[in-house]
């Protein structure tokens, strides 16, 4: 093991605050910050849908402004994971915070004054995305700093219970806002939550040390470096890959497509929502499992795990009874959760504290990147092979990757947890 990385334990994960990552006071600071975020961010793409529709827009321009927030986010992630390796990883992310507080704050101006224009409105939204850009990163290189090495798996694992919980509590929530008191109110809490979210980083005491100082080196030669440290890890790079693919063949057409099956049929929103809202709940129960199950190899567990998700296209392509395909979405929910809490605690223990930002990025920008792509292919591929051949392509392909990524052995044994003496 690496002198730079912390020492590895493997204490009995503990659910209750007096024990686990939430035992640990800089970690529950951080965890409260994180789920107020969450909640406030869910909550934003309802708000602006009905003020765009509520004055003369349509599909067209929420899909522009949710781009303008995705498209900075996607072209300034891998320099955000340069500069939250080079600075300190918390004076990012409030940096972060204050800007995204920011672009909040005037767009929910600009709703409640009734001074509505889309371009302004796309402005502030890529402000959005610059800080999103900055905060991920950091935020996969601060939890080692934040909460203890053998609880780093619970941190993560109550971080997935938050983000999933977040996507059900914040529609659900603008709806009320929205039709009680508007849509600039919805956006003022999210604004709101980034300044609380910034206030609480401050006050954390980070136990872990920080890298030495770097020699002064050029940004590209940053970003190459964590490229190099990135494609040295066989298990890393493939498994990115994979998911890569993953958003582009599976998910992205899964959720146009998905929707489509459900347009022509009474209550078919409704029974959308039902099912997307047991992938969350589905989710919400990985994490919870996370907190409580720490395999001796967590890639190799995680990726066991991953092939249910091919129920949740599967049950869609096999036009299933709602009450099975609900089940097989709450099964696809809990594998996706589950695997992320895995990966995530993996990278954070066996990649470098000074390069895990930067791999962090690459991580994402990765497995992200082909996500739009995936929306726009959804049409041709079902015109090529029929709307439910669309779907088990999406299902074959988690099962068929999963099973060739488990091929190498490095993948299999990679980031081993010693076994105690």
């Amino acid at each position: 093991m690496s002198a730079s990385k912390q020492p590895l334990g493997r204490p009995r994960p503990a659910l209750g605050l007096s024990g686990g990552a939430l035992g640990e006071r800089d970690f529950r600071r951080f965890f409260c910050a994180y789920s107020l975020s969450l909640v406030g961010s869910a909550m934003v793409p309802v708000a602006l849908s009905f003020a765009l529709f509520a004055h003369g827009g349509g599909a067209t321009e929420v899909s522009a402004v949710l781009a303008a927030e995705m498209l900075p986010m996607v072209v300034l992630l891998l320099l955000g994971g340069v500069i939250a390796d080079r600075l300190p990883k918390r004076r990012v992310m409030v940096g972060a915070d204050l800007l995204r507080c920011a672009s909040q704050a005037l767009l929910a101006m600009l709703l409640l004054t009734g001074h509505f224009a889309l371009v302004p409105i796309m402005l502030l939204a890529a402000l959005l995305g610059v800080g999103n850009a900055f905060y991920v990163p950091g935020r996969n290189g601060l939890m080692p700093q934040i909460v203890s090495a053998g609880h780093l798996q619970s941190a993560n694992a109550l971080c997935a219970i938050a983000q999933s919980a977040g996507t059900l509590v914040g529609p659900m929530l603008a709806g009320l806002l929205v039709a009680g008191a508007g849509a600039g109110w919805a956006i003022a809490i999210d604004a709101a939550s980034y300044a609380i979210g910034a206030g609480l980083m401050l006050s954390m005491h980070l136990h872990a040390p920080c890298a030495p100082p770097r020699p002064a080196t050029r940004m590209v030669d940053e970003l190459a470096a964590g490229w190099v440290e990135f494609t040295r890890h066989l298990w890393v790079w493939l498994i990115v890959g994979q998911f890569s693919l993953f958003f582009l063949l599976v998910y992205g057409p899964m959720q146009v497509l998905g929707a489509l099956g459900f347009s022509h049929v009474a209550g078919g929103a409704l029974a959308w929502g039902g099912l997307l809202s047991m992938l969350g709940a589905g989710a919400v129960l990985g994490g919870v499992l996370g907190l409580r199950v720490q395999p001796r190899r967590p890639i190799r567990a995680s990726l066991l795990m991953f092939p249910l998700y091919a129920l949740v296209p599967g049950s869609l392509a096999a036009h299933l009874p709602w009450g099975v395909q609900a089940g097989c979405f709450l099964l696809g929910g809990l594998s996706l959760s589950m695997f992320n809490v895995l990966w995530e605690t993996a990278l954070q223990r066996e990649i470098a504290p000074d390069m895990l930002s930067r791999v962090a990025a690459y991580d994402v920008f990765g497995s992200l990147c082909l996500l739009p792509l995936g929306y726009v292919v959804a049409g041709p591929i079902a015109a090529l092979l029929g709307v439910d051949g669309a779907l088990w392509l999406g299902a074959g392909y988690v099962v068929v990757s999963t099973a060739l990524v488990l091929l190498p052995a490095g993948v299999r044994a990679a980031a081993a947890v010693p076994a105690r003496a």
